[in-house]
Formats: structure tokens, sequence, C-alpha cells
């Protein structure tokens, strides 16, 4: 009987050996975090690596971009579920019930906090029952956000919602109440932890030292440019060089631009490319390059077409002007005159010329944000459900 016990000893401890680490995480998993997208991965990630959180076992369970993003982290579970990334999984495409099962049996979360930009993790907040989270990582109300769309559609169809929802401002949860499809689950202002991490980057970069390294003549001014990726992206981008290449000598500019993570840059890097001029470059991001956020110590004016940074850039006093079509593209920054917006060539100009040597002096509380940073929050929230 022994020598039986040590055989069986022996051959479990052979075959975690050769398990992969991502399966032996998924034996049991009490909080788990379900992301899409980039943005709630980043919000939920800053999250999970608070002293706090790090102490309990937090795991993803990622499909979209935010399975790319974290290929190799540990704490990921079935991985292979959402490999492929947002190709493989669009926003509507729902988890088969075997899958669900197969989480649920696996994982037994008692905690479970989603971001909301697909289907599929609405489909996730069934398995936590009233333990359950679901975090809007943006300002603007939810009608007017296409990608929230796919998930609040699963949630009527299902009847499936969420304990409460995150929202980062009293101002955005006023849309919350306004819809019927959200309005009679309660609501949690929490703040957004991006936010802190771009306030932490711009306490404590060290800009000479970043200027050196992206090898940035002390006498030019840095124009920031977040790139995207949506149907009308490519016009706006070319009308964004258009503008900007010939000023750079005038004004004596370095223009950096960085690119969403769906597309690669393959757009940007072919159309810099092309204009052979040294002061306008594409920017890898990590880990081969430098994440925007971090470059953005060194803008005297961020720009955009209609990224979700632009937001986190403002927060931090930065002059914002949106490369876009100002009759059919709003959001709050815009509304309350903390960004400006155009897609004529003329206007930009005179923009980038108004604004290059302007910081502002802008705060987000005004829009009900909480003054306790958010990581603590969302922190306090989920341990408080942990022990209860």
């Amino acid at each position: 009987m022994k020598k039986q016990f040590l055989w069986l000893s022996l051959m479990i401890h052979i075959i975690l050996g050769v398990m992969p680490l991502w399966a032996q995480n998924q034996a049991r998993c009490p909080i788990l975090f379900a992301v899409y997208d980039v943005a709630d991965l980043n919000a939920l990630k800053i999250v999970a690596d608070t002293p706090e959180m790090r102490e309990k076992k937090v795991c993803f369970f990622a499909l979209g971009q935010a399975n790319i993003q974290l290929k190799d982290d540990p704490r990921v579970v079935f991985h292979d579920v959402g490999a492929g990334g947002a190709d493989a999984w669009p926003r509507d495409k729902l988890l088969s019930q075997d899958t669900l099962k197969r989480l649920q049996g696996t994982l037994h979360p008692k905690i479970i906090v989603t971001g909301m930009a697909s289907a599929a993790q609405n489909q996730i907040l069934a398995l936590a029952s009233d333990n359950a989270f679901a975090f809007y990582d943006n300002f603007d109300p939810i009608k007017e956000k296409e990608y929230v769309q796919a998930f609040l559609s699963q949630s009527q169809r299902s009847g499936v919602k969420p304990g409460a929802y995150w929202v980062a401002s009293e101002k955005t949860a006023q849309s919350f109440y306004d819809d019927t499809r959200t309005c009679d689950v309660p609501i949690d202002i929490v703040g957004q932890p991006v936010l802190e991490e771009w306030a932490t980057l711009f306490k404590g970069t060290d800009r000479a030292a970043l200027r050196q390294t992206l090898g940035i003549e002390k006498d030019r001014s840095v124009i920031l440019f977040a790139g995207g990726y949506d149907d009308s992206y490519e016009a706006h981008f070319r009308l964004f060089l258009e503008t900007v290449v010939p000023l750079i000598e005038a004004l004596k500019l370095e223009v950096l631009i960085t690119y969403h993570p769906k597309p690669k840059g393959v757009l940007e890097k072919k159309l810099v490319g092309a204009l052979h001029n040294p002061h306008v470059r594409v920017i890898d991001a990590p880990p081969i390059g430098i994440a925007t956020n971090k470059l953005a110590t060194l803008a005297n004016i961020f720009m955009c077409h209609k990224s979700s940074l632009g937001p986190q850039a403002v927060s931090q006093g930065l002059p914002m002007v949106y490369v876009a079509d100002p009759v059919t593209y709003k959001n709050f920054v815009i509304e309350e005159k903390l960004a400006y917006i155009s897609n004529d060539k003329n206007m930009l100009s005179r923009l980038i010329k108004k604004l290059l040597h302007q910081h502002n002096d802008v705060s987000l509380k005004p829009l009900g944000m909480p003054e306790e940073p958010s990581s603590r929050i969302m922190t306090q929230k989920i341990m408080s459900a942990f022990t209860s």
C-alpha cells in the first residue's frame, strides 16, 4: 500500500512537471478577471498587481486582444479558448456551454470582475452569481460606445447582470441610470486605475534620459500621435501627416507616433517610411519599444483620432487634439472643452501653433471622480466580497 502511494505521488509530480504552467494554474481560482480589450486589461491588471491581490490567487480569462497581450502571463487560465485574438474571437461570439461548464467546474471562482467589451464577458458573470462585477473602463455614456453593445445585448438576452456596475465617475454613472438595460443594477463609482499609472509616470520619469534614449534634440518640441484602427482612421492619419510634416522645420518639431496593437502599426510604418523624414518616427510598444503613456511625458501636444488614451493625456494637463470629424465624433473631454477636435488641415495647423507651448491646468474632479485611488477602491470591494 505504501509503495502504491509513493508511486502515485511520483506520477503526480511528473505530470505537473511536464504540464504547461497555465494548465497547472487552473486548478482553482478564487478571483477571476475576464478581459477582452487592451483598455479593460490595463485597468484590471493594475488592480491585480496590488499587494492585497498578490496575496490572493487572481487569474485572468482573456479573449480578444487581451489574450495576445497576456500570452506569457502565468495567471492566464484556459489560454487556448481565446487564442487568436480579436480576429478569432469577435465581440459578439459566445462561449459554448461546454466551455462554461469547464470554467465553472475547474476554477470555482468566488469573485468575478469582467470588462464590458464582449458578449462572452457577460456569460462569465453567471459563474459567480452576486459576487460578480462589471467594470466600464470609459468615461463616455454607454449608449455612445459601440464596443459595449455586444455585452449589453447579451445581458438583455440572458438576463445575466452583475452584482454591481463599476464606473469611473458620477457623470459616467448617469448614463447607466438612464439606460433600461443597466438602471436596475447598483452603480459603484470606482474611478479609473489607468489614470493613476499615468500620474505615477509623469512624476517619476527622467525626461532628460528618455529624450537622450530617443535621440531628440533639446530644442525640439514633441508631438505625440496615438494610432487607431477604425474605418475612418486611415484618412485622418493621412490628414495628420499632411498637416504636421510641413511644420516640422519651422516649428522645430519631433513627431512620435504609436499604434494600436490590433493592426500592429502596418499602416503607420508604411506611410511614415515613405516620408524619409528623420523627425517623424513610429515607436514600437514594449517589450521592444516604449509605451505611449511614457512617451507622453515628453509631449508638448497629444494627438489622436479616437483613442481612449485622449482623456488620460488630458488628466496630466497635456493639450489634446482629436483629428476626427467634429460632427460625428464626440466624447466627454470635447464636450467639457478640455480638448480640441478638427478634420480641417488649416485649423489643425493653427491649433498646433497655438498649443505648442501651452500646458493645461485641468482636473477631472468635476466629473465626479473619487478622491481615493481607484485601484484601492476596487481592491477593497473585492476583498470585502471575498470575506463576506
